[in-house]
């Protein structure tokens, strides 16, 4: 693969990634969320969106230098809001999908 062929895929998933068209859920998954629980706390939204029979899309991105406040989730909606939460925990994933996600 050239470098153009690389830049031309990376620029194809940037914009499939800016496009959001479900409620989009974004996980501190770096050394320090995972330490702060954050693979539970994904697993945790997995089992409350298949309940709830909603679709999103969930990544696991890196650290974004507030490690104090792990695990970080990031809540996106296609028109535009994002809003971050900080120190969330399993117990707190069924109350995020059903009064932000559900209930806006």
């Amino acid at each position: 693969m050239n470098c153009i062929t690389i830049q031309e895929k990376a620029k194809k998933e940037w914009d499939k990634f800016c496009l959001i068209e479900r409620p989009r859920i974004l996980i501190g998954s770096a050394t320090c969320g995972r330490a702060a629980g954050a693979l539970a706390v994904k697993r945790s939204f997995e089992e409350e969106l298949k309940k709830a029979n909603i679709k999103a899309d969930i990544y696991e991105v890196g650290c974004i230098g507030m490690c104090y406040a792990e695990p970080l989730v990031e809540i996106g909606f296609s028109d535009g809001r994002r809003i971050l939460y900080s120190n969330i925990q399993s117990n707190k994933v069924e109350e995020l999908v059903n009064k932000v996600i559900i209930n806006g």
